[in-house]
């Protein structure tokens, strides 16, 4: 779920996955020992191995799905970028800012998040400033819209 990982797109989903693990794995000890008391005894290796194979299988339906529902890393972005917003309270910021803030993403995937919050109204483009003397030329800037964040 690491920036850059596997399941960094479906973070929330991921993280219950665990818990889904230990309830399978219950609930197949459960019915192995239905007539008995299953507290009496261990969960066995080959139901952690059965239920390995069935997270396994949920996992990789997961990613499937959501990456068929149009989730990828440039959403997960915007929303890190709309919490770093909230965070901060921030009323407007340079998009050096958050080259900053996300220097583990490249400047294009950064891009690719601005331009969808920027469509969803969740920010608007300030005119470039002036570029003044010798130097790096002024960086974008982007005005929040408080409206929606």
């Amino acid at each position: 779920m690491r920036p850059g990982g596997r399941f960094e797109s479906i973070q929330d989903w991921a993280s219950k996955a665990p818990g889904a693990a230990a309830r399978i794995a219950g609930a197949m000890h459960i019915i192995e020992h239905a007539d008995e008391d299953p507290t009496k005894y261990p969960v066995s290796e080959e139901i952690m191995i059965r239920t390995e194979k069935i997270i396994d299988y949920l996992c990789e339906h997961a990613l499937a799905a959501f990456a068929f529902m149009g989730t990828d890393n440039v959403d997960v972005l915007a929303k890190k970028i709309v919490e770093w917003i909230k965070r901060n309270d921030k009323k407007s910021f340079s998009q050096r800012d958050l080259n900053q803030a996300y220097r583990s993403q490249t400047p294009e995937i950064i891009l690719q998040a601005l331009q969808r919050l920027l469509n969803s109204g969740y920010l608007n483009r300030l005119p470039a400033l002036k570029s003044e003397g010798a130097g790096r030329k002024p960086s974008p800037r982007w005005e929040v819209n408080h409206d929606f964040v």
